[in-house]
C-alpha cells in the first residue's frame, strides 16, 4: 500500500454563540491550536440555536504536483482520507450524531485569533469569509449535495472519512474550487432539541504532531508482480523490494541481504546485492 500525506495551509472554526453576553459571530479562532464543533439550544432564550464549525484546507496544488508533474502519486485508483484526532476535554461530550465534511465553495482568510479570553473580531469568522468578502449565507458557504460524514456512538472517536469523490473534484476543477472542507453536524443535530456540547480535535496548531490533521491519499503500489509466493525450481523468477519512506519509494544505500529458502529440501542460498542491482533482476534458484 503506498499513502501520502498532507497537512493543512490553514484551519479555524467559526460559531454564532454569545458567550458573556458577547456575540461571537465576528470572532476568530484561526490561531486557536483547537477546532470545535458543538450545537446548544435554548442557551440564551427559549428557542436559541448556537453553533460552531470547523473550516480546514489542505495544499491540493502541492498533491496535483505529485501526481501530474512527480508522478509520485498515481493519477487514478487512488483512496483519499480525511483524518482529525479527538482532543479529550473536560466539558460534556456528545453522543449519537453525524459530522459531516462539505467543500467549501469560497476562498477564506485563517486569521490570528484564539479563544476566551483573547477574543479576536477577525476572519475568517460566522458572517465573513474575509476582510472583503462575507459569506452569502452565514456560517459559510458550501456546496450541501456534496458530502462525507461518519457517525459516532460514544462521541470522542477520531474523524476520518471517505473524501475521495470531493478531492476528485478538486483536482479536475470541475465542480468546485479547492477552497477546503467545512466539517460540522448533520442537518438533523443542528436543528433538532437536543444539546451536543462540545466536539473537539487537535489543530494545525497543537503541539501533539502525531495528532495533527491530515489528507491521505492511499493506493495499491505493488505495482510489478513477483514470484515470491511461486517459485520454481530451475525456472526464471522475479523477487522485487519496493522501500517507501512516507509514502515515496526511496533508494536504499545499504546492502540488502536476502535470504531464499526452499521449505521441501531445507535449501538455503543467499544472495548479497544493494538496491540498483536487486529491483528488476531475474534470479535462477
Amino acid at each position: 500500500m503506498g499513502f501520502a500525506r498532507f497537512f493543512p495551509q490553514k484551519d479555524t472554526w467559526i460559531t454564532n454563540a454569545t458567550e458573556n453576553n458577547i456575540p461571537l459571530t465576528a470572532s476568530n479562532y484561526g490561531s486557536d491550536p483547537v477546532l470545535t464543533v458543538f450545537s446548544r439550544k435554548d442557551e440564551i432564550v427559549s428557542g436559541s440555536i448556537e453553533l460552531s464549525r470547523i473550516l480546514i484546507k489542505f495544499p491540493i496544488t502541492e498533491l496535483s504536483g505529485k501526481i501530474f508533474n512527480d508522478l509520485t502519486i498515481p493519477s487514478s485508483s487512488v483512496t483519499y482520507k480525511l483524518k482529525m484526532f479527538n482532543m479529550r476535554h473536560g466539558n460534556t461530550v456528545p453522543t449519537s450524531y453525524d459530522l459531516h465534511a462539505y467543500p467549501i465553495t469560497r476562498d477564506w482568510d485563517e486569521g490570528t485569533g484564539t479563544a476566551l479570553p483573547n477574543l479576536d473580531f477577525g476572519f475568517a469568522s460566522w458572517l465573513s469569509a474575509s476582510s472583503v468578502q462575507t459569506w452569502t449565507t452565514a456560517g459559510s458557504d458550501f456546496t450541501a449535495s456534496m458530502s462525507a460524514s461518519q457517525h459516532f456512538d460514544r462521541g470522542s472517536e477520531d474523524f476520518e472519512i471517505d473524501v475521495t469523490r470531493i478531492v476528485n473534484e478538486w483536482l479536475t476543477g470541475t465542480t468546485v474550487s479547492s477552497n477546503g472542507f467545512l466539517i460540522k453536524f448533520g442537518t438533523t443535530e443542528e436543528a433538532n432539541s437536543t444539546n451536543y456540547f462540545l466536539k473537539a480535535f487537535h489543530g494545525r496548531e497543537s503541539k501533539f504532531i502525531e495528532k495533527l490533521p491530515f489528507l491521505e491519499a492511499r493506493w495499491d503500489s505493488t505495482g510489478i508482480k513477483d514470484n515470491r509466493k511461486n517459485f520454481a525450481f530451475n525456472q526464471q523468477n522475479k523477487l522485487y523490494m519496493y522501500n517507501f519512506i512516507r509514502g515515496e519509494l526511496t533508494n536504499v544505500s545499504e546492502p540488502v541481504l536476502v535470504k531464499v529458502t526452499d521449505s521441501v529440501v531445507s535449501r538455503r542460498r543467499k544472495v548479497f546485492s544493494n538496491i540498483y542491482s536487486f529491483i528488476g533482476r531475474n534470479w535462477y534458484l
